[in-house]
């Protein structure tokens, strides 16, 4: 399946050729160690152009994106490619090494109130203009694409209908709930064979990673190749003697599902209707988007208490979670 095809000679901003580079190999599931950024970096604009040129594109290989985030000077193109994906936009195959634009959907957030996900263009959003009031809302630290949000002024049914005639593809598309805890698990890639005399091995310990001399604990692994910088970060079940691949933050939860059963903090506040967790402990990718896509925005962070929060999340959206995730400690 390919992305949605667009008719090019009707966007008012055409999309600069350039000759992709061919990249490092780097492993799309693994994690960037954070670096330093100067204070208010605003890296809005070049996320929008990366979108736009996403969505001309269609679909892709993971080395396309990361030659075309080092084009537009966007670095850790990996925590990039994960926003993307919470946002809805762009679906990426289990191993990581291909990608999918959504096709332009709506996701209700409120009464005649849509958030706007998948694919952009410049004919899109002045048709969207003609029907309402398109506000273009910064994520919380400009490291995204800014969230479209789309207030319908006639009758929500008739103007969608309307948009319709010029994007067939256009569509109430609510976002999809998050499988049961078992089913998820039930999704983790098997790796067939480990070659772990060729590593050097580290265990997360619920805070950090720390030197073992073997796999002789269930729990999440680095593993270290000798006399190189590569690494790889899998998922080992003692019991079943299977190692498993998955996102970064996905096999970490799951570690710690293992070593603070019951012990994983979620708040909520219905009045504000906002979630809150720690940022040590957040959530696989499919939880995760699903918070995200009750406003179309990435959660703030507060540095004073290292919590993550989700706004516009209903109590609806709240008791689903609480059933699909059954390891978390509520607070209300």
């Amino acid at each position: 399946m390919v992305g949605i095809a667009y008719e090019l000679e009707r966007d008012t901003q055409p999309i600069e050729y350039f000759q992709v580079k061919r990249p490092p190999k780097v492993n799309p599931l693994g994690l960037e160690t954070p670096i330093a950024e100067a204070a208010g970096s605003d890296r809005s604009q070049p996320c929008e152009q990366l979108l736009w040129w996403l969505s001309a594109a269609g679909s892709g290989s993971w080395e396309t994106f990361q030659a075309v985030c080092g084009h537009l000077d966007l670095v850790q193109p990996r925590r990039l490619w994960r926003r993307l994906q919470l946002l809805g936009h762009l679906l990426a195959a289990q191993d990581g090494q291909h990608w999918q634009m959504q096709p332009p959907s709506l996701q209700p957030v409120s009464k005649n109130c849509y958030v706007l996900y998948g694919q952009r263009n410049a004919s899109l959003q002045e048709s969207l203009q003609q029907f309402g009031r398109l506000v273009k809302i910064p994520q919380p630290r400009r490291d995204a694409p800014p969230c479209w949000q789309l207030e319908l002024q006639a009758d929500a049914a008739d103007a969608i209908a309307e948009l319709r005639t010029k994007y067939p593809a256009l569509a109430i598309r609510p976002v999809e709930a998050p499988p049961p805890w078992a089913d998820w698990v039930a999704t983790l890639k098997v790796v067939d064979w480990v070659p772990l005399h060729r590593y050097r091995l580290k265990r997360y310990d619920g805070s950090s990673f720390v030197d073992v001399p073997d796999a002789e604990e269930t729990g999440f692994y680095e593993l270290h190749e000798e006399g190189s910088q590569r690494q790889h970060a899998l998922f080992y079940d003692r019991e079943q003697n299977t190692w498993y691949s998955s996102e970064w933050y996905g096999l970490r939860f799951l570690a710690l599902t293992c070593l603070r059963p019951g012990e994983l903090v979620v708040n909520y506040h219905p009045n504000s209707q906002e979630l809150t967790i720690p940022s040590s402990q957040r959530w696989p990718l499919a939880y995760e988007r699903y918070l995200v896509m009750q406003s179309g925005c990435l959660p703030d962070y507060n540095p004073d208490t290292g919590e993550l929060i989700y706004r516009n999340i209903t109590p609806t959206v709240w008791q689903l979670i609480g059933e699909r995730l059954p390891h978390l400690s509520a607070r209300e």
